[in-house]
């Protein structure tokens, strides 16, 4: 599937997912984007593996407003074996209104080394509520 052009920043990603949905009630969607970037130590200029990925917001126009979930060193406990690489995804994604005010919050489940955490972040009136570049680790 190809990428809206005004996410053409993203085309040398390993992969990139969409999740559109009205966020705020304004009857425009906003954009959720998970992309992911996946090299083996065979492909990497540097001989070193690397998984890393990001989960961000973007307006009705792919305008990105913020990144929510950051994940830059994917490898579980510090081990670069390709077996270990994890990888933020929109699988662990929900949409609920939480606190009933007809504004849908963002569930993030977030990997960590040892239990899952979660990041909950609200859109509103243009401004967005909770952590943000939430910096995701799963090192001991």
């Amino acid at each position: 599937e190809e990428l809206p052009e005004e996410l053409s920043d993203l085309e040398a990603c390993t992969t990139v997912d969409i999740h559109e949905i009205d966020l705020d009630g304004d009857e425009k969607a906003e954009h959720v984007v998970c992309y992911t970037i996946n090299i083996t130590a065979e492909d990497s200029p540097t001989g070193k593996p690397v998984a890393s990925s990001t989960i961000a917001l973007y307006d009705e126009e792919y305008k990105k407003i913020e990144d929510l979930v950051i994940l830059e060193d994917g490898f579980w406990a510090n081990i670069e074996e390709e077996d270990r690489k994890i990888f933020l995804s929109l699988d662990k994604v929900e949409y609920i209104d939480i606190d009933k005010d007809e504004v849908m919050e963002i569930v993030i489940e977030v990997p960590t080394y040892e239990i899952g955490e979660v990041s909950i972040i609200k859109y509103k009136d243009g401004k967005v509520e909770g952590e943000v570049e939430y910096k995701a680790s799963v090192e001991p």
